[in-house]
């Protein structure tokens, strides 16, 4: 068991430029994230990733980010996957 996440070279980089909306279903809360351009003049959002986490990992993922915009080290709290799939 390794005692941090895996890095697959074969999962891509996603960039956001925003939330496109936040639902909760069940204890689940899906993040929708967009990114836009510019076609034929007129912009467009596009969803370009949904994220799902239980209402736990959410609150760890923002106090993560805080951190992280602080300029503080980032908080580890990721619990080692018992099964993991690369690819």
């Amino acid at each position: 068991m390794l005692d941090s996440p895996l890095d697959p070279a074969c999962t891509a980089d996603t960039f956001c430029e925003g939330i496109g909306n936040i639902t909760r279903r069940g204890d689940n809360f899906r993040v929708t994230c967009v990114a836009e351009r510019e076609r034929d003049g007129e912009v467009e959002r596009l969803v370009v990733a949904h994220l799902v986490w239980s209402r736990d990992d959410l609150a760890t993922a923002i106090r993560q980010m805080q951190a992280a915009l602080d300029g503080r080290p980032f908080m580890s709290a990721i619990r080692p996957a018992e099964n993991v799939t690369l690819c």
